[in-house]
């Protein structure tokens, strides 16, 4: 049995790809042996209720696994705090997990019951009194132990043998896992494996290049791209509406803004936000230099920055000097601008130099982190409190903008009052001078156009009848009431509604054919020549080389998530440098030939070793525990009631 149904988020892509990473497993292990099943014995409230399992002989009833499901359920809360969402709760399929981990239970206890493994009063006892839970200043304190038993409805006969087997079956997991070994040659090939990386060449053939090329006026195509794509053109669910906008800005000018409020409000920020710090305004020339670099390299790089140094001594200009040679991308395009910034956001060495310059003045060379710098000063603004004359505009218009929101909202209110006594929008609307908006119809998960986006009125909007009025609510800042004037139901439109995006749609499936084709043409030649570079010379092609990869991941730098090209990457050698096939990304066709491989040094594999042997021990463990389970259940009669599981109440 295992959980059902897709993953729907991000979070549980990971989950499902890392299944069987030992970190996963450790997670889920705490899961199961903490927060499951701690005295679960306590909540089942004797014979008689109908099992929703039975393992052996071993029945687990309805309010074990109601517990289980409960605890997974505050367990995974706590982990992933808001992002704990209905779906993504309904997508881990929780009551499902709870069962097999109960199951898990006790297939483990039973099989460490006929090997006679047995817990010694001595070990529980040693076991309770070094649980921090049950401790007041490092001691064991037994009425904190009793109130947090009662606390979770547990007896403390009922907590420890509870606890006793859970030891019994840690103790059968240790001597299924003891003799695991892992060898040294699998290490350093994991090692080597996790930090290698390479770069890949190819030669990229675009649809659009083919797309031209599509004749789109063959009708019987056209149609059949339309069936094809049908539901793609289909318009969803949606509500016709007019909406009444309060915005505050609106009635931000009837405001009055005494000067006590503007002194409070200057008072309490004078030290914070009303304070400019000392700042300085810099640009600056970086000639890059890798962490760990050798004295060799930054010898070169030091070199090529004082030659540059030299020209801004001989009156060149610092900012073309810095566009045209800096390595930070960032600035460079900016002549090196860096813009005005405060103590604490440059490193150390860079701060130092750059605060202690002048106006117009020019560092020596500066080491940092990242590199060798050359910093020019452009202004220094010394750090000040602003007076009040000089902010009481900035705080006029944010004491007004507030409270013409207040205003703003009593004005919205007071027309939801009247929608209810029987007036109407278009009433309301023209007693206030306001034009009352009447926007494209909008699905349920779409912005309302021109008004903005807001889940819950948008949710109101789609449960009201035609005629009916939202409460009033807030929507980009301004406060609205709408109408829910006609719900329109979910459509295909017609060919000729749409043929301009079925006419797109043919020609971008039909480039990638032929996209796809030309590739693999090309991929054919450049086996037959023996070269890539040979095949793209002669088919007028250029090569381009990818950013560096590593293993780790399914993302290619500028091309999305894609394993397939990764795995082939990684898999390309001296004897074997083109892919086996052609590539798609991002809609356009590739072939694909080895680049730059980069291997980690000996240093480099010495330092990873020892953890990298550790991390592949437990994976090794852990899998081979997992298996010893998955054999015990299938050797174990286990039967569920499938019916009783789906009736459950949910907790």
């Amino acid at each position: 049995m295992s959980a059902g149904g897709p993953y729907q988020s991000a979070m549980l892509h990971v989950v499902r790809r890392n299944k069987n990473s030992v970190i996963i497993w450790a997670i889920l292990s705490v899961v199961v042996f903490v927060f499951v099943f701690w005295g679960v014995e306590a909540v089942v409230s004797g014979p008689g209720m109908n099992s929703v399992a039975t393992v052996g002989a071993t029945p687990i009833e309805p309010l074990e696994v109601q517990r289980a499901e409960f605890n997974l359920v505050q367990a995974y809360r706590n982990a992933y705090k808001d992002q704990f969402t209905p779906e993504l709760r309904a997508s881990l399929n929780l009551r499902q997990q709870a069962l097999e981990g109960l199951i898990d239970r006790a297939v483990l206890s039973q099989r460490a019951d006929e090997l006679g493994i047995e817990i010694s009063d001595g070990e529980l006892r040693d076991v309770i009194l070094g649980n921090p839970s049950f401790q007041r200043e490092g001691r064991f304190d037994k009425d904190l132990y009793v109130r947090a038993l009662r606390y979770s409805r547990l007896t403390p006969a009922d907590y420890e043998a509870s606890r006793r087997r859970d030891l019994a079956i840690q103790r059968l997991q240790q001597l299924v896992q003891d003799g695991v070994t892992v060898s040294e040659d699998e290490v350093r090939d994991a090692v080597v494996s996790e930090m290698e990386t390479r770069t890949f060449r190819f030669v990229k053939l675009p649809t659009t290049e083919f797309e031209a090329e599509v004749d789109v006026g063959d009708e019987a195509a056209v149609q059949a791209a339309y069936e094809q794509f049908k539901t793609k053109y289909a318009k969803p669910d949606r509500v016709r509406s007019s909406v009444l906008v309060f915005a505050p800005e609106v009635y931000a000018d009837q405001v009055e803004v005494a000067d006590e409020e503007i002194t409070e409000i200057y008072d309490a920020n004078k030290d914070t936000r009303f304070t400019q710090p000392h700042e300085v305004s810099a640009r600056h020339i970086l000639i890059k230099v890798e962490a760990g670099a050798d004295d060799e390299t930054k010898a070169e790089a030091r070199a090529r920055l004082e030659e540059i140094q030299t020209k801004v001594a001989a009156g060149e200009d610092f900012a073309a000097l810095a566009t045209e040679h800096s390595e930070d991308a960032g600035s460079a395009v900016k002549g090196g601008d860096l813009g005005f910034f405060g103590k604490g956001r440059m490193v150390p060495a860079f701060e130092e130099a750059a605060f202690a310059l002048e106006p117009g003045g020019t560092s020596d060379i500066v080491e940092s982190p990242f590199g060798f710098h050359l910093i020019r000063v452009e202004e220094v603004r010394e750090e000040r409190v602003k007076p009040i004359e000089e902010v009481r505009e900035e705080i006029v218009t944010e004491l007004q903008v507030a409270g013409g929101s207040d205003l703003a909202k009593s004005a919205a209110d007071a027309a939801h009052e009247a929608l209810e006594g029987g007036r109407s929008m278009e009433e309301i609307a023209a007693e206030n001078q306001m034009v009352l908006q009447t926007p494209e119809p909008f699905a349920a998960s779409a912005p309302i156009p021109g008004i903005g986006r807001s889940y819950p009125l948008t949710s109101a909007l789609f449960d009201l009848e035609a005629g009916e009025h939202s409460d009033v609510s807030m929507v980009e800042k301004s406060w609205v009431v709408a109408r829910m004037d006609e719900r329109l139901p979910a459509e295909t439109p017609p060919l000729e509604e749409v043929r301009s995006l079925v006419l797109g749609d043919l020609r971008r499936v039909e480039g990638e054919k032929k996209g796809k084709a030309a590739a693999e043409a090309l991929l054919a030649q450049a086996r037959e020549l023996g070269s890539l570079e040979k095949a793209a010379e002669a088919a007028g092609r250029t090569i381009e080389t990818s950013q560096a990869l590593n293993r780790q991941g399914p993302y290619v730098p500028g091309m999305g998530v894609n394993q397939e090209l990764k795995d082939a990457v990684f898999s390309l050698s001296d004897d074997s440098p083109l892919a086996d096939r052609v590539f798609a990304s991002l809609g356009d066709s590739m072939v694909v030939g080895i680049g730059e491989v980069d291997e980690p040094t000996e240093t480099e594999i010495d330092e990873k070793l020892a953890g990298t042997r550790q991390v592949l021990l437990d994976e090794s463990r852990q899998n081979l525990f997992r298996r010893y389970v998955a054999e015990l259940k299938a050797e174990t009669d286990i039967q569920v009631n499938t019916q009783l599981l789906e009736q459950l109440p949910p907790v």
